[in-house]
């Protein structure tokens, strides 16, 4: 099974349009980690970032889910997720080091690909030999394992 790693804004996006019924990118790509069409890497730090996004006031404005009810979300993809412990640290995005746990996790964690939004993460294309795609590229791998099963 892939395993993969999430950036905070695919999950956010992904709530987003759920919210307002729409099967965007991120929306498929969060139906395919329901579906168990690939393992979830995460850490800590990736959480916690995760929990304090959708707990900003505009981003509420825009899921319209209680503090309890992302709680509850973030638990499940804890959850749902193989956690790595976050000892690995790198200095991959220069313009967003705040990106860094990204990668950091997915190295860690074996990954197969980071999935991201972010143009800081796109650029790098991939850092050693993980991939890094946009949504929509991930649905299209996605989509390609739905027909070979």
């Amino acid at each position: 099974m892939m395993r993969l790693v999430v950036d905070t804004n695919v999950l956010v996006s992904a709530l987003i349009s759920r919210h307002r019924g729409r099967a965007s990118a991120p929306y498929l790509v969060y139906q395919a980690l329901l579906q168990h069409r690939f393992t979830l890497i995460s850490s800590v730090e990736t959480l916690q970032e995760l929990e304090e996004v959708l707990n900003r006031e505009s981003i509420v404005r825009l899921h319209h889910l209680t503090t309890e009810q992302v709680g509850e979300f973030v638990d499940q993809l804890a959850t749902a997720s193989d956690l790595v412990a976050g000892e690995i640290s790198v200095q991959a995005v220069i313009d967003d080091p705040k990106d860094d746990k990204f990668i950091a996790a997915a190295i860690e964690g074996r990954a197969d690909y980071i999935v991201s939004g972010d143009n800081h993460l796109l650029n790098l294309k991939q850092y050693y030999a993980i991939p890094i795609l946009a949504p929509l590229d991930l649905v299209t791998i996605i989509e390609g394992w739905k027909n070979q099963d």
